[in-house]
């Protein structure tokens, strides 16, 4: 998978925290980001802006099927309007085929057989890069994520908590880890899931326990925090740890102590505390489902991951990674439908769809508009059928009441989850 390549130089990103001097505020800007059949992204100036095949067009397009002068990009600050030129084969936005349209970011456009997104935002001329520090983490892509790469980068270097903010599937641990390893820490990067800690689990797995501590303590255990110790400890879906591990948790942070479970005596661990969660926080804190001198102590620095809706430049890019193929084994139709797809669970289920379809359609020579399009419906069929069906009043007992403990049991993502509990009367 190539990167794209701007048509203009883009301008470097600060990084920047809600605890250190803000960096002036750049200028949005907009930008067009091709995705198919090439990658190219071109700036565009204030004014009017021609798209075709035309050279003196500000986006040259060698598609046979776009006209010399296609369309009219008219720029205005935040407002941007395409009209179409009368083309021979005309345009489409965000699926629908239009002779004028007012468009946003994440307006998705198509020219005869070529297909982009519009971005609008300080990064907007940056282009799809892969952002990989090890061969086997999957792309992080467009500038939008980038920027917060680089604040991720510049954070490492403090040994200060950092709180990851983001729906699931938008790669929270992965920033976890790029703040591990930016870091001077010569300790383990450990990773603890809360909503898997429940009742008395929740200690042990925390802070460790000695041998014969509680019932079916056979033996001791050395605990995420100890584990963790001279390096990272990563407490994911921070917003389900119980309210009474989070005074534990706290005195982790305030004085670096801990007292595994069944040792009279308390300890010291150096560990960089980072979390993440799905979940407003701050809201939970309102509604006292949450400390909030806990909240203030893991949000000294704060990272926000966008979901994929908001990065739609970015879909094609990640999908040709998962699924190992090129655009020549793309249609125009594909890539629009791809790009148009709610993927309300982000890049975890895009990377589900590219697997589902390599395993049921890799030998046609070219993918086409229908294929993503009934492996889309046949997903979200199949989980509307089965979360119709399942018994949630058995669900919720057995996994603790914890939707994303049930989430991983039955394969239905989180928000499904949630809804359903509460349409149950299972959750507040």
């Amino acid at each position: 998978m190539s990167a794209r390549k701007s048509e203009r130089p883009a301008a470097r990103t600060t990084a920047e925290s809600k605890s250190t001097a803000r960096p002036r505020e750049r200028p949005f800007v907009w930008a067009l980001h091709w995705v198919f059949p090439h990658d190219k992204v071109v700036e565009l100036p204030e004014g009017r802006n021609k798209l075709g095949r035309d050279p003196d067009c500000v986006s040259v397009l060698t598609d046979s099927e776009v006209s010399r002068e296609h369309a009219l990009l008219t720029i205005q600050g935040p407002h941007c309007e395409i009209s179409d030129l009368q083309s021979r084969n005309g345009i489409s936005v965000d699926g629908t085929r239009v002779s004028k349209a007012k468009l946003q970011d994440g307006s998705v456009l198509r020219l005869g057989g070529t297909v982009g997104v519009m971005v609008y935002s300080p990064d907007a001329a940056q282009s799809f890069a892969p952002l990989l520090q090890r061969a086997e983490r999957a792309p992080l892509g467009s500038g939008k994520l980038k920027r917060i790469v680089e604040q991720a980068r510049a954070l490492a270097e403090l040994d200060e908590p950092v709180y990851i903010h983001g729906e699931s599937g938008t790669g929270k641990e992965a920033i976890a880890e790029i703040l591990h390893e930016g870091s001077a820490r010569s300790g383990e990067f450990v990773s603890l899931n809360c909503s898997s800690l429940r009742g008395e689990l929740a200690n042990p797995a925390l802070f460790g326990h000695l041998k014969g501590a509680f019932s079916g303590a056979t033996r001791g255990s050395q605990g995420a925090a100890r584990a963790a110790h001279g390096g990272t400890l990563f407490l994911d879906e921070i917003a389900e740890l119980s309210l009474e591990t989070q005074p534990l948790l706290l005195r982790l942070l305030e004085n670096g102590q801990i007292t595994p479970v069944g040792q009279s005596r308390a300890e010291r661990v150096d560990v960089r505390v980072v979390s993440a969660s799905h979940d407003d926080l701050f809201s939970l804190c309102r509604s006292k489902g949450f400390r909030e001198d806990l909240y203030f102590r893991l949000t000294t620095h704060q990272l926000r991951l966008p979901p994929l809706r908001e990065r739609r430049e970015d879909i094609l890019g990640l999908f040709q990674f998962f699924a190992n193929r090129s655009t020549q084994g793309l249609s125009a139709g594909f890539a629009e439908a791809l790009l148009l797809l709610s993927l309300t669970g982000n890049v975890r289920e895009l990377k589900n769809l590219a697997a589902g379809l390599r395993a049921s359609a890799d030998n046609h020579p070219c993918w086409h508009a229908h294929l993503v399009t009934t492996a889309a419906h046949e997903s979200a069929g199949s989980e509307a059928t089965d979360a119709a069906t399942l018994d949630w009043k058995a669900l919720n007992a057995q996994h603790g009441g914890i939707a994303t403990r049930i989430a991983r049991a039955t394969g239905i993502p989180v928000t499904t989850v949630k809804r359903h509990l509460t349409r149950n009367g299972l959750r507040s």
